[in-house]
């Protein structure tokens, strides 16, 4: 593909100009220049043989949770004058 914006090759470093024809990597963002041997099939084979990045497990609407718990607290009497 022809780049839209200038790059560096990940491989050799070369400093790709915009139009450059060249192969971008979308998992990792990054450009490979053709004298590198960028095509796609090897872009993919790459991308494939990398291992994954790591899943951090998080809670869904933790905020919520603590937000709801203070207002119920509030609710309670914490901040009531009655």
């Amino acid at each position: 593909m022809a780049l839209r914006h200038a790059g560096v090759c990940r491989e050799c470093g070369v400093e790709l100009p915009p139009k450059t024809t060249a192969v971008y990597d979308f998992t990792e963002k990054n450009v490979i220049c053709l004298a590198c041997g960028g095509d796609a099939a090897s872009v993919h084979q790459t991308a494939a043989a990398r291992a994954p990045r790591p899943v951090v497990p998080t809670v869904a609407g933790i905020t919520d949770r603590r937000r709801a718990d203070r207002r119920s607290a509030d609710r309670r009497g914490a901040g009531n004058p009655n």
